[in-house]
């Protein structure tokens, strides 16, 4: 649940929006090296001309419009290279947040900072710009980025690099045998270990492990700290705090933000 902004990012041949908890993306790529094209290049094209159906696009068009899916900013098609469709859609956050906004609770643990999720300054877009909040696919993104970062040779360690090794200047809590063999690999795939039950509780509980991580102001230290109830690698368990302890220090200040 807990993330980072987004923007469009650059890949060898391809783009890669990033989308938030409010904004949906659906990307199809061809594998053909000839259909790639950098995104600069990128036409818009009927949406039949690449396989896509106008009338589904009008069903989805309008379920979103009716709030089918929730506050959805964005609807993006692509396929091979081209854009076959893609619309925007516009929310009075103010209005929708209201008194929220002004209120301490489980979802605004910073009624004036970016860590109140309902602060229109902060969320879903930053400060007015088009950058975006995005949520749960944090997880996915810090993983493909140190999927890159290490096929370029950018990344100093493999998968299996036990992640007690990245905290040498903190003090872990809890600290055994299961935690210290608790790899990378086990984090971007959420199999880590902890004792983390975000999925057994309402996003909006306060005794759900996300919240109190968020509330903490130190995400990375209350994730590492928290006892081991399984091997790692032997359980999934839904952990937004496993995705924030791989990105670790090298967010930005004031580029970090709550939840899903």
């Amino acid at each position: 649940m807990a993330a980072t902004f987004s923007r469009t990012i650059e890949l060898p041949g391809k783009r890669a929006i990033l989308p938030a908890g409010v904004a949906l993306l659906v990307l199809s790529l061809c594998t053909s090296a000839q259909n790639r094209k950098p995104a600069q290049t990128w036409s818009i094209v009927a949406p039949e001309t690449i396989g896509l159906v106008p009338t589904n696009l009008a069903a989805v068009d309008a379920d979103v419009t009716g709030g089918k899916f929730g506050l959805l900013d964005s609807v993006l098609f692509i396929r091979c290279g081209k854009t076959g469709y893609e619309h925007s859609y516009t929310h009075d956050y103010g209005q929708i947040y209201g008194a929220l906004a002004k209120k301490e609770g489980a979802l605004n643990h910073d009624v004036h900072g970016q860590y109140n999720y309902f602060s229109t300054e902060f969320h879903p877009f930053y400060r007015g710009s088009d950058l975006h909040t995005m949520q749960s696919i944090t997880k996915t993104v810090t993983s493909i980025t140190i999927g890159i970062a290490m096929t370029r040779g950018d990344f100093p360690a493999d998968l299996d690099t036990p992640v007690v090794k990245f905290f040498g200047d903190y003090k872990i809590s809890n600290l055994d045998e299961r935690k210290r063999r608790m790899t990378l690999r086990h984090l971007m795939t959420m199999t880590t270990g902890l004792e983390w039950h975000e999925d057994d509780l309402p996003n909006s509980d306060p005794r759900n492990p996300v919240n109190i991580m968020e509330g903490s102001h130190d995400w990375v230290q209350y994730t590492i700290d928290q006892p081991m109830a399984n091997e790692p690698g032997s359980v999934w368990v839904y952990n937004s705090g496993a995705a924030q302890s791989h990105i670790g220090d090298s967010l930005q200040p004031g580029l970090t933000t709550p939840r899903d």
